[in-house]
């Protein structure tokens, strides 16, 4: 089958779930609108708030954003320290491998005391639940990659600066696709529970809010909204690491 036959099946796979959950919310009762609400009614909040839910996913997916790139470009940094020299290996591994099984949500309450409510304990919380996924990524990619490549490059004359960033770096590339994506889904994971546990503005805002009041409605569609913003951040950062491994593609 061709690409954009398989395009037009997950349309119509979307539209499907879209029509199945239209069918059996029509004219329900307000009981059952509380349980889960109509898609009519959620179009209809949407478009009375579009500008409220708009600005909500702008100020969610600047901090997803703004944690992911600080948590890829340390984790990556740093991932090549571990890997270059057997000392700094000693001194940094261990720290990592005992900070990396906590979950970072539950040092929420402390970045929450040490940095307030405002957007850096938010971002920082964010970077290293991020930081923790591609630290460990770049080191396993690495040291994955097939020695005889580094040897011919030293064989050519090539310093360690030289094997890195001509051999390694490119190498491992197309791996941390994966792990970017990973990192992505908990930055959203993580941005959303700050906003819910305290932060001021945001569709998880939003939610905490609107669980206060019963307003099922918002909930769903914040929900929703995530879902979308997710999906279309994720589509993205395919299509950057697709340009930057294009020479893969060949």
């Amino acid at each position: 089958m061709k690409k954009l036959e398989y395009k037009l099946i997950s349309i119509v796979t979307i539209s499907l779930l879209i029509f199945i959950w239209d069918m059996l919310t029509y004219r329900q009762s307000p009981s059952a609108e509380l349980l889960f609400p109509s898609l009519h009614n959620v179009i209809i909040n949407l478009e009375s708030n579009y500008e409220v839910f708009l600005h909500s996913m702008l100020v969610t997916w600047s901090r997803v954003i703004l944690g992911l790139v600080i948590g890829f470009f340390t984790g990556l940094i740093m991932g090549i320290f571990i890997t270059w020299s057997q000392i700094l290996e000693s001194v940094l591994d261990p720290v990592i491998e005992l900070i990396r099984p906590i979950p970072p949500i539950a040092l929420t309450p402390f970045f929450i005391l040490w940095f307030g409510l405002g957007n850096l304990g938010q971002l920082l919380l964010i970077a290293l639940g991020c930081f923790m996924i591609i630290v460990v990524s770049t080191v396993t990619s690495i040291r994955n990659v097939n020695v005889l490549y580094v040897r011919a490059a030293k064989s050519l004359g090539a310093s360690m600066y030289d094997i890195y960033t001509t051999v390694l770096l490119p190498s491992i590339l197309p791996n941390l696709l994966s792990a970017t994506r990973v990192a992505l889904a908990t930055g959203f994971s993580l941005t959303v529970a700050a906003e819910y546990l305290g932060a001021q503005g945001g569709l998880g805002y939003l939610i905490r809010n609107a669980r206060v009041t019963l307003s099922t409605n918002t909930i769903l569609l914040a929900a929703v909204l995530l879902g979308v913003l997710s999906l279309l951040t994720d589509f993205l950062i395919r299509k950057l690491f697709n340009y930057l491994t294009r020479w893969n593609n060949v």
